[in-house]
């Protein structure tokens, strides 16, 4: 019953802005500023918006192919949900803009990004291309769209200094999307193979990628753990570090081409971020 409840609650789009949410969290600590709701809950929005506008408002062919069962649901939902999303990008907008331009053109960039990835604005030999037609730029422009959202947004809101720890939020917030995003396209491989789109398993092969990710997320995790220790960043960024073990434990999952990561990739990978954040929330609630 859990299981069914929190897969309609991750179809709803719900379970990836909560990852939104959690980024922002945890771009706020590595900044050494408060978590305040006004500089968080941007990240909630813009990535609900934006996911709501990718999945709900232009329905991809290519969903139905790659997960029937969220493309039912979000059949019968998408209205309401493009409401609340529309509801809720116009709310973050106003909080947003106490940052002035640059706070909304950080805040709007998921939804733009998601605007673009759908259109064929790519020059190319075989003419223009969709920006999710492009190997490897598919997953640089989702995973950077989050950076400069949920990772360098709440930055912008609190104030706090475009130092290191901003450009270590930014970069967290990229590297982690990244391996979220490319192990999403292990699960879509069959489908995505099926329509020609030449994501980089498709490019490179189940297994290579999956290696790939594997050595990309502990090289980071390194990178991460270097940087705390030399005092570059703070110690609680010991604790956000453990997502490197999260992700390897769900990439473990991605075992062959057939393996059922359905569930992993709506609910385990996409919660990453708030997982991430209810940890250093629950640390600073004791110190």
């Amino acid at each position: 019953m859990m299981r069914v409840l929190l897969l309609r609650v991750a179809y709803a789009n719900v379970i990836v802005a909560l990852g939104g949410l959690g980024y922002s969290v945890m771009a706020c600590v590595l900044a050494g500023v408060a978590p305040k709701v006004e500089y968080v809950l941007p990240g909630f929005t813009t990535i609900f918006a934006a996911y709501n506008f990718d999945k709900c408002a232009r329905l991809d062919p290519q969903d139905a192919i790659n997960d029937p069962e969220r493309s039912a649901f979000i059949a019968r939902y998408r209205w309401l949900l493009v409401l609340f999303a529309v509801l809720g990008l116009l709310f973050g907008g106003v909080l947003s803009a106490r940052a002035g331009a640059l706070g909304v053109a950080l805040y709007l960039s998921p939804f733009i990004g998601a605007v673009l990835y759908t259109l064929p604005v790519v020059p190319s030999r075989r003419g223009m291309l969709k920006i999710k037609e492009v190997t490897v730029l598919k997953s640089v422009w989702v995973a950077a769209a989050w950076g400069f959202g949920p990772g360098l947004l709440p930055v912008v809101l609190a104030g706090a200094a475009l130092d290191h720890a901003a450009l270590m939020a930014f970069v967290f917030t990229t590297v982690r999307v990244f391996v979220n995003t490319v192990f999403f396209d292990l699960g879509d491989i069959a489908g995505d193979r099926a329509e020609g789109v030449a994501t980089i398993p498709v490019r490179f092969g189940f297994l290579a990628t999956r290696r790939m990710l594997h050595l990309l997320n502990l090289g980071f995790g390194l990178v991460m753990l270097g940087f705390t220790l030399s005092g570059w960043l703070p110690p609680i960024a010991h604790l956000m570090n453990g997502l490197t073990l999260y992700a390897a434990f769900y990439l473990s999952q991605a075992k062959n081409e057939h393996s059922e990561i359905g569930f992993t990739c709506d609910v385990v990978a996409d919660g990453e971020g708030f997982v991430g954040a209810l940890a250093c929330l629950g640390v600073l609630a004791l110190t």
